[in-house]
């Protein structure tokens, strides 16, 4: 089980917050429980972390949101997750390359977390890859890239909300320019048809 595995690391981190009170910091507690039995009806583990409640805001009964945090990976190399496609043997991903065609490139996935996959080989940190149209590509086919159009927000971000942003659609694909960045910065967009390259 990684969550005992990962318990004693330095990054491992057990933070507390009530809904609807996001205005004030999670409360930082220890993981001190760790049942071994499975329930069946919902394939779900107990835990029990020990916090301090200096500021006597948790209650017996309270329902509470608890973020387990198992460690970080520093200099990983990240990719937007619509990048990453399942084959039947192994993921992949489209890499655009200098001439400006797709070439299939064989990845291993690790975890994934707000819409972006940790990529554990296969690409290096820079590489460009299609993020949208991948069902129309084939290895050697040109990319043209185009302007991801910043969409107008949908909701806010606020309780219960997931921050407004862009979604991709046959209009507007976009790549992930930077994948050693947590987030692309430069979002351009790689059509999937095109001409097949020399």
């Amino acid at each position: 089980m990684r969550i005992r595995q990962y318990a004693n690391s330095g990054d491992f981190k057990t933070e507390v917050s009530i809904p609807g009170d996001e205005a004030n910091a999670p409360q930082q507690g220890k993981l001190s429980l760790v049942d071994n039995t499975v329930d069946t009806t919902t394939g779900t583990i107990r835990l029990k972390a020990t916090l301090d409640n200096n500021d006597r805001k948790l209650y017996p009964g309270l329902f509470v949101n608890v973020v387990l945090t198992l460690g970080l990976q520093h200099q990983a190399v990240v990719v937007p997750a619509q990048a990453v496609q399942i084959g039947q043997d192994n993921s992949y991903v489209y890499v655009v390359k200098p001439d400006m065609t797709a070439e299939v490139r064989n990845v291993k996935t690790a975890t994934s977390f707000n819409d972006m996959t940790v990529i554990g080989g296969g690409i290096k940190p820079g590489e460009q890859v299609v993020t949208d149209g991948q069902l129309k590509l084939v290895p050697g086919v040109t990319v043209q890239p185009k302007t991801a159009q910043p969409k107008p927000a949908q909701q806010s971000a606020g309780p219960g909300n997931r921050p407004a942003g862009n979604t991709n659609s046959e209009n507007s694909p976009e790549f992930g320019s930077n994948p050693g960045a947590a987030t692309p910065s430069n979002k351009q967009g790689y059509g999937g048809s095109g001409k097949r390259g020399p």
